[in-house]
C-alpha cells in the first residue's frame, strides 16, 4: 500500500520532531543519572527520569521507533517501582546497566533519519 504524500511529510515531520526532542530528553536524563547516587536525591532523579521514559514511550513506536518504545516502557515501569518505595540503593544500581543501554538506544536513534517506509510514498 502506498503512502499519500501529505501522510507521508505529515508523519516525517512527527517523527522529526520527537529526534529534536531526544536530544533534549538525554542531556535531560544524563543530568538526572548525576543524582542516582546521592541517597538523598536518588528517588528524585528516579522519578525524573520515568517521566521522560514515559514521554518516550508514549511516541515512540508510532514514530517508526518501536523497539525503543518497547525499552522505555520497561525502565517506566522498573522506575516506578522504585520511586514506589522507600530508598534502596541495591534497587538503584540494577536499572543502571539497562538505563545505559537505553540511553545508547537513544543516540543510536539519530541514525535512523528516514521513515522506514519512504519507499511505499506516493
Amino acid at each position: 500500500m502506498q503512502m499519500n504524500k501529505e501522510l507521508y511529510e505529515a508523519l516525517k515531520g512527527i517523527r522529526e520532531s520527537f529526534l529534536d526532542d531526544l536530544v533534549v530528553y538525554v542531556g535531560q536524563m544524563e543530568g538526572y543519572c548525576k543524582y542516582l547516587g546521592d541517597p538523598a536525591y536518588a528517588l528524585k532523579a528516579v522519578a525524573g527520569l520515568q517521566t521522560i521514559v514515559h514521554k518516550i514511550s508514549g511516541i515512540a513506536g508510532s514514530v517508526g521507533f518501536a523497539e525503543l518504545g518497547k525499552e522505555a516502557g520497561e525502565l517506566d515501569a522498573a522506575f516506578g517501582q522504585i520511586v514506589d518505595a522507600p530508598y534502596d540503593a541495591a534497587a538503584i544500581n540494577a536499572i543502571r546497566a539497562p538505563l545505559e543501554a537505553f540511553l545508547y538506544s537513544l543516540e543510536d536513534a539519530f541514525d535512523e533519519t528516514i521513515l522506514p517506509s519512504e519507499q511505499g510514498q506516493a
